[in-house]
């Protein structure tokens, strides 16, 4: 993946088992807090290989109706558009993908020309707060950036949920989040893609998970949460 998002780890973007090998007393501090993201990976990210590619490609695909693409960053993978390429003939298939949306062009490929044959594009993009604490969670993301992206991928997809991963770092901000995330998808529904917003819940590393905040802050962020129409 191309960010340093605050909750992940090497299981799930390679970067961070290569960060930890360049910091090991931070990487050791770290374990000391049974907080282990830049840690060697348990479960690494495995590349399908050439022959398995062109297997698919050949044999089941027609029998296939439904393709995902799931974290890391598949929009980062050279390997990715390479695939496209080759499937342009499977203008059944579905495409989902799971993606933090940061580009729309690589190394020459260009997205919206890909996608263009396939019947049916959706989407699901982290959408980690907004503005300045997207930009803080997600390290290296430019919030604007994404927002003009999913703008302009709106009339080459048919769904797209945006979706806060929500951690301690965005509990006061929660409803400012989704009044713009809200504001956002309806935006992108009157260009013609059907748009929600939703949620998930950080619960590791446990110092992000929004239950470990103290009681009394707890109950203040649930009568906000209240009080806001």
């Amino acid at each position: 993946c191309n960010y340093y998002c605050r909750h992940c780890m090497a299981d799930s973007n390679s970067h961070f088992e290569q960060l930890g090998a360049r910091n090991p007393q931070i990487d050791q501090q770290l374990q000391q807090l049974s907080f282990d993201h830049l840690g060697i990976a348990d479960s690494p990210i495995t590349t399908p290989t050439v022959e398995a590619l062109a297997d698919i490609i050949q044999n089941p695909l027609d029998t296939i109706q439904r393709s995902g693409c799931s974290p890391g960053e598949p929009l980062y993978h050279l390997q990715h558009y390479k695939f496209l390429e080759r499937i342009q003939h499977a203008q059944h298939l579905k495409l989902e993908y799971n993606t933090n949306l940061s580009m729309l062009n690589f190394k020459g490929f260009d997205l919206k020309k890909l996608w263009q044959p396939f019947a049916n594009i959706g989407l699901t993009v982290s959408m980690d707060g907004v503005g300045a604490m997207f930009n803080y969670f997600r390290q290296q993301a430019d919030y604007d950036k994404t927002v003009q992206n999913l703008l302009n991928i709106a009339d080459h997809v048919d769904s797209i949920q945006l979706v806060c991963t929500t951690t301690a770092y965005h509990a006061f901000d929660l409803a400012n989040t989704f009044d713009t995330l809200t504001q956002l998808a309806q935006q992108l529904r009157q260009l013609g893609v059907q748009a929600s917003v939703n949620a998930t819940f950080v619960h590791y590393p446990q110092g992000l998970d929004v239950c470990n905040l103290p009681d009394t802050i707890t109950q203040e962020l649930i009568e906000l949460a209240m009080a806001h129409p």
